[in-house]
């Protein structure tokens, strides 16, 4: 899809612009620094983007700024991106008429253009930094074949959820490790516990000592009780026999009686005099109490090798973990070397070594101190015309450093395979934003000119306004061009390397 046309309402808070764009070329956006032209860059990403950076243009005193931004394929599909910016809430709301059907959706707009936001200006400055190269080579999936950024994709999310999981694990481990400690048994609990047996039988043998102390006290009570009951029968039946029998049967009944008491007393005599218990039974809550403790220190050892089996079950998870990440890292570090590019002088590395590119002198790493500024910006073209498959429109950034011969082959470069590159540039001498269409070095158009406050308005770059002067631009010519699909990806490598490649 290439742009069609542009409305600004009350733009920068003074004007309304409304752009129409001229099919492929390079736009060349172009004034004094503060102008607007990184405001309007911005703005013009944001209905591909759907994500707003630019600062709010919204006129002082408006409530709110409408922006339209049409678009149009190949194939006559149109889509219209309108956004509105609230002012007091600071609020963005994009839209999207597609075909004539009305979308209200962010990941509709998203899903419809696949743009991906990278000036080549600033994809070119990310070679100077590890981090930046890796951030390259993540761009360079959008190059990629699909079923390879799907793979690169499968690997990213194992990455995560292997991260997760290990933090997940980590914690474990400090937990069981803290567990462990906390448990530790002693060496004199580790004593105590050897002696457990012995003291379970002393124990044993003071509770049976106490329980025939306790029968023989019992018994001597009961015999005791006996006795005194005998006695007390027997005086009863004395007092009855001095009535019914003669002195010689009494004699006899006293000497039964006295030989029964007699058998009783050696019985208790035979007990003999008991011994307290209350000894015992100190001694046996003494050894209850060291038992108990043992079973303490049986139960913290208990709980001890349950920490220690889990905390060796999750050391080996965490090493299982590791090591899966290890791997998973190692294909996504050589990931981009295995796979091939549509662009056959780009050389893909490891994620540090980012990327390099073939040239007539040999092969560079890519970055300004290695290649020259346009062998940097046209490798980089490449990258943002594969990268894009659904839009054709490359926001270049910076133009500053290119002369005419280069600014002429980024034309035939956009004119060629059907682009519309966009770039800026400061004008220290203009004293207005203007936007112009440049089809060739002698081929331009005015599109937007935008005054500054308290400044002569100019229409175009010095060096476009002399060459009309001198008659070289043909006036009121019309450059009508057909749109056409973009070219395979074997169509254009055969294409650059052809003899007659503009590289």
């Amino acid at each position: 899809m290439k742009a069609e046309s542009l409305s600004f309402k009350r733009y920068r808070g003074s004007q309304d612009i409304d752009i129409v764009f001229k099919g492929a070329g390079l736009y060349l956006i172009h004034g004094p620094n503060g102008s607007g032209k990184t405001s309007f860059l911005e703005n013009m990403k944001s209905h591909l983007t759907a994500k707003e950076k630019s600062p709010n243009p919204v006129k002082e005193g408006e409530s709110n700024s409408d922006n339209l931004m049409i678009f149009k394929d190949a194939q006559g599909n149109t889509a219209q991106v309108s956004k509105m910016i609230d002012e007091k809430s600071g609020k963005t709301k994009f839209s999207l008429i597609y075909n004539d059907q009305k979308k209200n959706k962010i990941g509709d707009i998203t899903d419809i253009f696949k743009f991906n936001d990278m000036s080549a200006d600033k994809f070119t400055a990310l070679g100077l930094t590890k981090d930046g190269r890796r951030e390259q080579l993540k761009y360079i999936l959008n190059i990629l074949k699909e079923e390879d950024k799907d793979e690169f994709e499968t690997l990213q999310a194992k990455e995560e959820q292997i991260v997760d999981d290990r933090k997940v694990i980590n914690k474990l481990v400090k937990e069981n490790e803290i567990a462990v400690k906390n448990n530790t048994v002693s060496d004199e609990e580790l004593e105590m516990l050897e002696n457990k047996e012995n003291a379970d039988k002393l124990i044993k043998a003071l509770n049976l000592k106490l329980s025939n102390l306790e029968k023989l006290q019992s018994d001597k009570d009961n015999l005791e009780k006996s006795k005194v009951s005998f006695k007390a029968n027997v005086e009863t039946a004395i007092m009855q026999l001095h009535d019914d029998f003669d002195t010689d049967v009494l004699n006899q009944f006293n000497e039964i009686v006295k030989k029964i008491e007699d058998n009783i007393n050696k019985e208790i005599e035979a007990i003999g005099e008991i011994p307290s218990t209350e000894e015992i039974e100190q001694r046996i809550s003494k050894g209850n109490e060291v038992v108990k403790k043992i079973t303490d220190i049986s139960n913290k050892q208990s709980v001890l090798e349950s920490h220690k089996k889990t905390l060796k079950e999750n050391k080996k998870k965490q090493d299982e973990y590791n090591s899966d990440l290890t791997i998973i890292r190692e294909k996504l570090e050589n990931f981009f070397a295995t796979k091939e590019t549509p662009i056959p002088e780009l050389v893909v590395g490891t994620l540090d070594d980012g990327l390099k590119v073939k040239t007539d002198r040999g092969t560079f790493p890519f970055n300004e101190d290695s290649l020259s500024t346009s062998e940097l910006m046209f490798i980089t073209l490449k990258i943002m015309y594969f990268a894009n498959k659904e839009v054709d429109i490359i926001f270049l950034g910076k133009l500053e450093s290119f002369d005419d011969n280069k600014t002429k082959t980024l034309i035939e470069f956009a004119m060629k395979y059907d682009l519309q590159i966009i770039a800026d540039q400061v004008d220290k001498k203009g004293t207005a934003f203007v936007i112009d269409i440049l089809w060739d070095m002698d081929e331009a158009e005015n599109l937007v000119n935008i005054p500054l406050e308290k400044r002569e308005p100019v229409s175009i770059p010095d060096k476009i306004e002399k060459r009309k002067s001198e008659g070289k631009v043909k006036e009121e010519k019309k450059i009508i061009k057909e749109s056409k699909p973009k070219e395979d990806a074997k169509k254009i490598e055969d294409d650059f390397l052809s003899k007659d490649s503009l590289f």
